[in-house]
């Protein structure tokens, strides 16, 4: 049987078409070639475009079908329509039976009835009263908004306010919030207005000033009452209850308004119908009084000023500060910016009032000299125009400009960050160079001696005055570079990068530019530091440059070609917080409850390895707590002992030795240790053989003295210091010292004993000047106090039986492993343990010169390694071998474990610790005091127990 197909509903249905031919049959076709052999069928025309067709086949129409909901609004429109047809007859029959109009006055309006009701009308008004002074705008009156957060909140409240300042509702307004807007009732509105016109009354000033009150008046009636006054109404006056009094706040005044204040007249309708009144309010400019305080200057330096490109800028730059937050004047150098700018905020007033404008300088010297300056052209005193550096300043309570260097400003930042801050403004000069005073740890000349001897030796034809110029050099000695020369003398200045900004050193007419510069690199990760020799910034070229010609036409001669500035220097130096460990400054963030320093928006920020570095070294202080889980693994918090390290004005290692130097009495000495070890190169050169080693190596003693090495040196320098104090020049020349350095050690003395006196009440510390050297077991705690603060700066000495290599031994030899570092590290020939080499040290930190040097070395025991820096030991379970002892006197049980040192693994010996709490320790003290250790009147019935006390030790014991 065939099999019946099934419809194919794919395939093209038969579609009856019509072909439209009337474009071809325009075309004319002459053809008379043969016309006896073809007929008319065989011309075979082919058209241009495409014939259209024409589909003949019936279309099935289908309806959409209506939802209920479309329905429903068909209908509406419908009925809407059919009405609006009717309405011209429904008018014309309301007409035929409209009351007179002498009726409609005798009777009531609706508006006089109050449909809306009082309650619900005081509620609405309450609600909307808005306090301007709880948001901030700009000075145009617009409202800020935050794009960030609470944006359309903000935006919300916009509308809401600008609703209210413009309309003022009214209670016998007949109104509804939500109004149909339907087109039979908009048009109904219409035909009304034709016949009523309602009008919004716009009060003038002198209205509206009149309209507000403060409050009643004795004479006048307590409730408040609104009169609606009309031409055809005959005066007839209608008391209404009114609202009571509602507060209105805005930024310039508050304003008590009732209804009572509100008048308004209609005099073109029939019924008195109010709908809405506008109030305008009054914007009033904020304006401030101009302050000029006036300065007594010299004719002189008034026509020098009057050269100085800045002096004809004055008014835009004054213009700038007032109106903004933060302003960069930036100009060429020798243009006044540095001196001219402090002048121009002292006679705009911003030191008036108690306030203080406060300048900030790069270099020490910058700030000495550019407030002696700035006092000589102001012709003030230096009580008034003062400077304030580390250890050294003269304000007082008359000084209204104060040149500091930045870690100064930042110090009183740090104190004052609750309190009122007194400076009103603090430019900040030369931002755009290194802060960094690197040359604080050069020796200025170095093996450039010779070189400089050669330059003079050309000049031999007229006499030189050759001066220095560096950091290290006290404050009379850079003094001298300004002062003027010997008479028939040329004077000529060889100086670091310290002249390099803010200075006019006078009659300098030729600069000299090597375009070198000594940059001290700091190795992120291992901590190391070394110096290298590389081209300084073309920012940095410039203000050489700018050395020359400040008084007179001056010349620059650079040691390099435009092609080496072009493509070898960069645009910039690199900033300092690149450039140094950052553990102080998360320290101090961390203070300032900056938990995540990472995420902050630091303008320069520092790498991440490097911050991440600085909160683990943190950790291994243990100035952070530890994270409980991964997620918060940089967001700790600070610890008790982290909080007391904030508070000393030193780095985080030395401030850990300070916090717990307060046991046993040991302050004095650690404040010393700490003093001297915060002051770069104390000791001088040994330029007279072994003269000053032998002093040193004297000075270090013997026993644990001598093991607290070059620390032990230190103490004794600051002793012996204290004791010569009347010929401290003369001390220091005889034994090798550095007279500034020891000078600012006393300094930081003094101030560390006065911070640890703000911060421990009644310690009564004093700054002892006979301090006498310490004992024995004094050395020996110092040594387990260094270990504390320098946990992760330990190093191990290299056995030489552990290298089988000879060329690793020759590279090992003499040697130490550090515990962070692959390469060795060796200790400097100055160290007083060179010769002993203790087994395990500790140091200070580790510069690189031509191998790994080590500076501020100790010797530790590695039994003290656990007690200490737990962070870096790992430590196995409590051996069985010797066994765990009860030690009566501390009350603690005691365990001998092994273990390891560091990321170096170093061994450590077996080690008798404390046992920590735990379930063994548990097993433990149930076994000794069964035996009766802990209790020994128990010793007598340990022949009673059924069991053994070992029993409770045993590992298959439950």
């Amino acid at each position: 049987m065939r099999k019946k197909t099934k419809y194919n509903w794919k395939r093209e249905p038969n579609i009856k078409t019509e072909i439209d031919n009337s474009e071809a049959s325009k075309i004319k076709l002459d053809i008379n070639f043969k016309t006896e052999k073809y007929d008319e069928c065989n011309e075979f025309l082919l058209p241009s475009k495409k014939r259209p067709t024409k589909d003949k086949s019936k279309k099935i129409v289908s309806k959409k079908l209506l939802s209920k909901k479309e329905r429903k609004k068909l209908e509406k429109i419908l009925d809407k329509k059919k009405k609006k047809e009717n309405r011209s007859s429904l008018l014309d029959a309301l007409t035929q039976i409209q009351a007179p109009i002498e009726e409609l006055k005798q009777l009531t309006s609706i508006s006089s009835i109050q449909t809306k009701g009082l309650k619900r009308h005081f509620a609405e008004t309450l609600n909307t009263t808005v306090t301007f002074n709880q948001l901030s705008s700009d000075k145009k009156g617009k409202i800020k908004r935050n794009s960030v957060a609470g944006g359309k909140r903000k935006k919300l409240l916009e509308t809401v306010i600008s609703k209210n300042q413009t309309s003022v509702d009214d209670p016998n307004v007949v109104a509804f919030e939500n109004s149909s807007s339907s087109e039979d009732e908009s048009d109904i509105e219409n035909d009304d207005n034709k016949s009523i016109n309602d009008k919004v009354i716009e009060l003038s000033d002198e209205e509206a000033d009149s309209s507000k009150i403060n409050g009643f008046n004795d004479d006048e009636d307590k409730t408040a009452s609104n009169t609606v006054n009309t031409e055809e109404n005959n005066g007839l006056n209608q008391e209404e209850i009114l609202p009571p009094e509602v507060k209105i706040e805005s930024n310039s005044e508050s304003t008590l308004m009732t209804s009572s204040d509100i008048k308004t007249e209609d005099k073109s309708s029939d019924l008195p119908l109010l709908k809405k009144i506008k109030i305008e309010p009054e914007e009033k400019c904020k304006t401030s009084s101009t302050i000029y305080v006036p300065v007594d200057r010299s004719s002189s330096i008034q026509a020098e000023r009057q050269k100085l490109p800045i002096v004809a800028e004055e008014q835009s730059i004054m213009e700038a500060i007032n109106e903004n937050n933060i302003v960069i004047v930036a100009g060429e150098t020798g243009s006044g910016k540095t001196t001219q700018v402090p002048q121009f905020l002292y006679e705009a007033g911003y030191a008036s009032n108690g306030k203080l404008i406060g300048i900030t300088q790069p270099r020490r010297v910058a700030a000495i000299s550019m407030s002696k300056r700035v006092a000589s052209e102001m012709n003030l005193g230096c009580d008034v125009v003062s400077y304030l550096i580390r250890f050294e300043g003269n304000v007082s309570d008359n000084t209204k400009i104060k040149f500091m260097t930045d870690g100064v400003l930042l110090k009183e930042i740090q104190i004052l960050l609750y309190q009122n801050i007194r400076y009103s403004v603090v430019p900040n000069d030369d931002t755009e160079l290194e802060m960094l005073e690197d040359d604080d740890d050069l020796d200025p000349f170095n093996n450039d001696l010779d070189s400089s001897v050669d330059v003079i030796k050309i000049a031999q034809q007229q006499p030189l005055w050759v001066l220095p110029m560096y950091s290290l050099l006290s404050s009379a000695d850079q003094a001298k570079v300004f002062k003027k020369p010997p008479e028939g003398c040329r004077l000529c200045v060889v100086s670091t990068n310290v002249a390099e900004t803010s200075l006019t050193i006078p009659n300098i007419k030729y600069v000299v530019d090597s375009g070198k510069t000594k940059t001290k690199l700091y190795d992120k990760t291992t901590g190391v530091t070394k110096f290298e020799i590389t081209w300084c910034s073309k920012a940095s070229a410039n203000q050489r440059a700018g050395r020359a010609g400040r008084i007179g036409p001056g010349y620059c001669y650079r040691l390099y070609s435009s092609a080496v500035f072009n493509d070898e220097f960069p645009e910039y130096s690199i900033p300092e917080i690149q450039l140094k460990p950052v553990d102080d400054l998360i320290l101090q963030m961390k203070a300032m409850n900056i938990v995540k320093v990472m995420n902050f928006p630091f303008p320069t920020a520092p790498d991440l390895l490097q911050l991440k570095s600085g909160e683990k070294r943190l950790k291994i202080l243990g100035a952070l707590e530890e994270s409980t889980c991964e997620k918060d693994e940089w967001s700790s918090k600070l610890s008790k002992l982290g909080e007391t390290m904030a508070s000393f004005p030193v780095s985080p290692r030395f401030a850990k030795m300070l916090a717990l130097s307060y046991q046993h009495n040991l302050l004095p000495y650690t404040i010393s240790i700490v003093s001297a070890l915060s002051v770069n190169e104390i000791f001088l050169d040994d330029r007279e053989g072994n003269k000053w080693s032998e002093i040193r190596r004297n000075w270090a003693g013997s026993g644990n003295s001598f093991l607290l090495g070059d620390i032990m040196v230190l103490l004794r320098v600051v002793g012996a210091a204290e004791y010569s104090v009347n010929n401290l020049k003369e001390f220091c020349l005889k034994n090798g010292l550095r007279l500034k350095a020891i000078k600012e050690i006393r300094k930081l003395r003094i101030q560390l004993t006065n911070q640890i006196n703000l911060n421990v009440p009644d310690l009564n510390l004093i700054l002892d000047p006979k301090l006498k050297p310490p004992t024995d077991t004094e050395a020996k705690l110092l040594r387990q106090i260094m270990l504390a603060g320098l946990t992760d700066h330990v190093a191990r000495k290299v056995n030489p039986d552990e290298i089988k290599d000879n060329e690793e031994k020759r590279k090992w030899r003499k040697a130490y492993r550090d515990s962070e570092m692959e390469s060795p590290v060796f200790l400097h020939s100055a160290s007083v343990l060179k010769t002993d080499m203790p087994e395990w040290i500790v140091y200070q930190e580790v510069y690189e010169t031509n191998k790994l040097y080590m500076r501020g070395v100790t010797a530790v025991e590695p039994e003290w390694l656990p007690t200490f820096a737990p962070y870096l030991c790992t430590l196995s379970e409590p051996l069985q071998e010797p066994p765990p002892s009860y030690d009566s006197a501390p009350g603690k049980i005691n365990c001998h474990v092994n273990g390891t040192f560091g990321r170096a693994a170093f061994t450590l010996p077996t080690i008798k610790i404390p046992l920590t709490s735990t379930l063994v320790s548990y097993k433990w003290f149930a076994r000794f005091f069964l035996e009766g250790e802990i209790f020994p009147k128990l010793k007598k019935f340990v022949e009673s127990l059924l069991s053994a006390p070992t029993v409770m030790t045993k590992s298959w014991a439950r």
